[in-house]
Order: C-alpha cells, then sequence, then structure tokens
C-alpha cells in the first residue's frame, strides 16, 4: 500500500521494517550543556607543580603558598628532567630557595646551584645518599652566606648533617634560627662562627641530635638550653665560645657525652662536682682556659676517658699549677694524656698502665718532661717513662738527654 501524502498525527505502533538507508545530514546541533565526567589531561608544568606542593605539605611545609620566583625557574626555566620520584623536585625547589635567600649570586663558591642541566645532588656541597635523597648540606669558611635560612628547610626529611662555618651575619637574631631547630631528623649540626648568643628550649625539637658543633661564637653564659638534648649528645665542641662564663650546675645531663671539645672556650671559675658524673667521657680536651687553678680530684671519675688533653698556654690564658691529682691512676682506660704548657709542681703520681701516649708538660722551672712512648720504642710502653718511682725524663730543650727531677 502507497503511503499517504501527509503523515500521521499519531506515530505508527510498530517500528519500521529496517533502519534508514541514509545517515542523517547534520550533526547535533551543539556540544553538550554538561561537562564530561573524565577530567581534560593536566598540562606537565601544572602537574610538576602541584606535586611539589603537595609533596611540601606532607613533609611539613609552612608556606600559604610556593614562591613564585623558584616555581616558575623550576617549571619554566630549568630543563633538568630526570627525577625518579616527586621528592627529587622538592628537594631541587628547597635547594634552589635556600640558594636565593641565602644570596647564592654572591656566594665565593656555587659550583653548579642552580645550573638547569645537572642534578642537585651534584651541586657543591650536597651529598646524597645510593637512593638519591639529600643528606648532608655543608658550606665551607666564608663563603659569603647572607640571608634568612628558609623555613622549606624542613621539607629535606633525609638531611641528616649540616654545616655552616664563619658566617658572621648569617644569625641576625643570635640564636640557631628556626628553620634549623625543627629539622627533628638532623643527627649532625655545626655552626661556627655566625654570631649565636644564646640556645634555649628551642633546641629540644631537634630530637635526632647527637653531634653538634657550636666554635667560635659569642655565649655571653654557659647554654643550658643544651641541657634538654643532654641525654642524645654524643659530641660537643665548644672551642673560642664562651666569654668568660662558668659552667652551672646541671652539667651532669649530659649523660651520653663521649667527646667534649672545651678547648680555648674562655671558661672561668670553678668545674661543678657534677663534672665527674658525665662517666660516659672518652674524649675530653680543657686547655686554654681560665679555670681554678688546680686541676680537680674530680678527673678520675671519668673512668671511660681515653683521652686527656689539659695544656696551658701564654699569659692570656690560665696555668694549672699545683700537683696531677693521684686520682688519676683510676684512669684505667687511658690511652694519651698531654698537660704541655702548664704550671705544675709536685711529684709525679703512679700514672695508668694502659697510657701508651704521654705529655706531662712543664713542672715549675725544672726541665719539661716530654715523652711520647710510640716515638721512642718498637712497641708501646705499657706505662709512661718515670711512672712507679722514675724520675728520669727526656729533657726537650737539651738535646733530648735524661734529666731527673
Amino acid at each position: 500500500k502507497a503511503p499517504t501524502n501527509v503523515p500521521s498525527f499519531n506515530p505508527s505502533k510498530q517500528p519500521s521494517d529496517s533502519p534508514s538507508v541514509h545517515p542523517s545530514l547534520s550533526p547535533s546541533v551543539g556540544p553538550s550543556s554538561k561537562p564530561s565526567f573524565v577530567p581534560s589531561i593536566v598540562p606537565t608544568e601544572r602537574s610538576r607543580i602541584e606535586r611539589v606542593t603537595d609533596a611540601l605539605s606532607a613533609n611539613g611545609y609552612q608556606g600559604s603558598s610556593a614562591d613564585p620566583d623558584v616555581f616558575n625557574w623550576i617549571t619554566q626555566t630549568d630543563t633538568w628532567d630526570n627525577a625518579s620520584s616527586d621528592y627529587d623536585w622538592v628537594e631541587r625547589y628547597v635547594l634552589t630557595k635556600l640558594y636565593d635567600d641565602l644570596d647564592g649570586p654572591n656566594w665565593s663558591r656555587s659550583d653548579d646551584w642552580k645550573s638547569t642541566t645537572v642534578w642537585h645532588c651534584e651541586w657543591w656541597k650536597i651529598t646524597c645518599d645510593s637512593s638519591g635523597s639529600v643528606t648532608k648540606v655543608s658550606f665551607s669558611q666564608n663563603n659569603g652566606l647572607s640571608g634568612t635560612f628558609p623555613m622549606d628547610l624542613i621539607a629535606l626529611t633525609s638531611m641528616t648533617e649540616l654545616a655552616i662555618s664563619e658566617e658572621n651575619s648569617l644569625v641576625p637574631g643570635a640564636t640557631i634560627p628556626a628553620a634549623i631547630t625543627q629539622l627533628s631528623n638532623l643527627e649532625f649540626l655545626a655552626v661556627q662562627n655566625v654570631g649565636i648568643t644564646e640556645i634555649g628550649n628551642e633546641i629540644e625539637q631537634m630530637s635526632s641530635l647527637t653531634r653538634l658543633n657550636i666554635n667560635r661564637n659569642q655565649f655571653g653564659t654557659f647554654p643550658t638550653g643544651l641541657y634538654g638534648i643532654g641525654n642524645q649528645l654524643t659530641m660537643l665542641e665548644m672551642i673560642g665560645s664562651m666569654n668568660s662564663a662558668t659552667i652551672p650546675t646541671g652539667i651532669n645531663a649530659f649523660t651520653k657525652l663521649l667527646r667534649w671539645d672545651l678547648y680555648g672556650a674562655k671558661l672561668v671559675g670553678e668545674i661543678p662536682s657534677e663534672f665527674g658524673e658525665i662517666t660516659s667521657l672518652t674524649y675530653l680536651r680543657m686547655g686554654l682556659n681560665h679555670f681554678q687553678n688546680t686541676i680537680p680530684t674530680i678527673i678520675g671519675q671519668l673512668s671511660n676517658l681515653n683521652q686527656l688533653y689539659w695544656t696551658g698556654g701564654g699569659n692570656a690564658y690560665q696555668k694549672m699549677i699545683g700537683p696531677i691529682p693521684a686520682e688519676i691512676i683510676n684512669l684505667t682506660n687511658l690511652k694519651s694524656i698531654n698537660l704541655m704548657n702548664n704550671a705544675l709542681t709536685g711529684t709525679i703520681p703512679p700514672l695508668p698502665t694502659s697510657l701508651t701516649s704521654c705529655v706531662l708538660g712543664k713542672f715549675g722551672d725544672q726541665c719539661i718532661a716530654f715523652v711520647v712512648l710510640l716515638f721512642f720504642s718498637h712497641h708501646p710502653f705499657a706505662h709512661c717513662i718515670g711512672n712507679e718511682g722514675s724520675n728520669n725524663f727526656i729533657d726537650t730543650t737539651n738535646g733530648g738527654t735524661l734529666c731527673g727531677f
């Protein structure tokens, strides 16, 4: 039956027998009014920015936004692109910010820093572990660092060592910068001659710190804030750092200290009795200070001491006088002792048989007793020449002949 010339007002009840032969002449009218369910692909640069931001936040980043100059350098100028993980970009960001904030362009030396083609682990004074994570940043003396340490440092979660030396104007607040004291994974810190005058309780945040070098700073009083980490420090170097300060009570807080270097620290007054309770010490250097005149008897309580250096100096430093305390015989682990350039008097007491190196110095106006046993024998002696009643010592002022006193 032939179709009618006009369409019916109602649709047919049955579908057509077959699909239309020809496709529609035009596409749909326009795009859908709603977004697609699958997001568009993010550009590489933005993806990198997001990864850095997320990683910084995950590592305690304390900024509301990233430094735009640093991000522009990483995303638009930097061509290095060999990151094994997002964390590589975090470290590159932090080191670049450190360079910018500490006036990197004017450093005395900055080999490869901010190089667009060199891996940041190969930048000057940067050390990384086998996995490629930054573990150490160490600047040489007088490198010209100037400015403020960025808080971004806390994102370097694998860094265990940081060393800065001879940068007098680097610490305007006279304390260790907050960006450093918040490095809870840091095990070794050296801040030499950077203008520090005090250390407060903030250092207790450094829960992993075991070795501290604060040489040649300007402490007006002994930094008792260190007592808060006394149960974790194993090494403490304070060379030339005190300014006529005394050692206060509470010094026995250093329960794990193995090495303590107070050489030329300009300490004054008496050494507290609690000093003898630091029995963990194996190395002690006390020379060129202004302590009481005699070597205290409590020295004999340091039963694990292996090396003892208590040398005197010129007129600017006090010389120890009086006898060597008899209690020194109790130092049964002592291998080396040096008491040169003092004004000791009296007889030499029995010395530990463990000694292999002995420099006893000048006794009053008598000859210099200078004995380094390993230099005078093919095997180490069990005791110093002159021990057990012998008064014969080598006189270095008279051709190495023996003299008696």
